[in-house]
């Protein structure tokens, strides 16, 4: 219980910068993960698209 009132401060200190670029890199790789999700049908159905004529 003492450390843990011990870490606080140094933790708030820390966490508005420290907790944004977090979060701000969780969105960017969420954002990311949509569009590989949403780009990899796409990119199936071109190969494939491209793969018939042949």
């Amino acid at each position: 219980m003492h450390c843990f009132a011990d870490t606080v401060p140094g933790e708030k200190v820390q966490s508005p910068s420290e907790k944004s670029m977090a979060t701000n890199m969780a969105g960017e790789l969420i954002a990311l993960f949509h569009l590989t999700e949403w780009f990899a049908p796409v990119c199936t159905s071109l190969a494939l698209f491209q793969d018939y004529p042949q």
